[in-house]
């Protein structure tokens, strides 16, 4: 099924050409690298399918943009509207709209889930053992007033240790994090809309990730990737470390074009992956 496509897009910033003539699709099941050089365009292109183009007060471009084929997201702000409620996109940016984690999910199904949002969240938290990209040991989990409160509001009273951890990690906040983790709790509260979606678009999801970070993102996106294999997935980064991409989509910074290349393999550099794709 085809989820997005994009058709004879012309880019210009400035008096800069990004991009000329430029068409993709994206299908069900694709995990697509979109590569490129700094400053080729790669992340306008992704910014352009989502409508987030403010930041740029000299673009004009031209092309066409479905999304299903009968919703047309690149001239009507309706459609793109409706788009954006149904698709699930990690800006390069770590936007958040609280200070608490717990309350970023919540913002972030709240057009999706009316009740038992709180369940639901920690579910989805414990089930891709997100908790634990975040280093917690069994000498850090002492409950300060906000994760005793979930835990009540949870009606969880015997805790495993992973629960625990899934309730210290909901009750964090996110000033007291690092750069990584600030970055890896930006996807994750987006990324929990997946069962909504059927479409990943990902900016950029490694900058300010250390090796053991891209490591842990990766085999949660390749756990939900499984969970629901029909998904369309876009990574725009420069690093091949995702080892189920099965897509590349490279832009040609002096053709101002856009190629597909075939025959992508994973990086070492981020260590061994077994046969199903998960870093070991």
């Amino acid at each position: 099924m085809e989820l997005l496509k994009v058709e004879k897009l012309n880019v210009l910033i400035g008096n800069e050409k990004k991009i000329e003539n430029g068409s993709f699709e994206i299908r069900s099941g694709d995990v697509v690298l979109m590569t490129g050089p700094n400053g080729c365009g790669k992340s306008t292109i992704i910014k352009l399918i989502m409508g987030d183009i403010f930041e740029y007060s000299h673009l004009n471009y031209s092309g066409s943009i479905f999304y299903k084929e009968e919703h047309d997201i690149g001239h009507s702000e309706s459609e793109n509207e409706y788009f954006r409620k149904h698709v699930c996109y990690v800006s390069q940016e770590d936007e958040f709209e609280s200070d608490n984690v717990m309350d970023c999910f919540l913002l972030a199904i709240n057009y999706h889930i009316k009740e038992n949002r709180e369940k639901y969240i920690f579910e989805f938290v414990t089930k891709y053992d997100i908790q634990d990209c975040f280093g917690f040991d069994e000498n850090t989990l002492q409950f300060d007033g906000k994760a005793r409160r979930l835990a009540v509001k949870l009606k969880l009273t015997e805790l495993s240790v992973k629960e625990k951890k899934a309730i210290k990690f909901l009750s964090m906040s996110i000033r007291k994090m690092s750069g990584g983790q600030k970055k890896l709790t930006n996807i994750f509260t987006n990324l929990i809309r997946y069962e909504f979606s059927d479409l990943l678009l990902m900016d950029e999801p490694l900058n300010n990730l250390d090796y053991n970070n891209v490591r842990s993102f990766s085999n949660v996106l390749t756990q939900i990737y499984r969970s629901k294999p029909e998904l369309g997935i876009v990574l725009v980064t420069h690093c091949r470390s995702i080892p189920i991409v099965n897509r590349i989509i490279e832009i040609d910074a002096g053709q101002k074009s856009m190629i597909e290349i075939e025959n992508y393999s994973c990086s070492s550099c981020f260590g061994k992956v077994d046969e199903h794709g998960y870093y070991t």
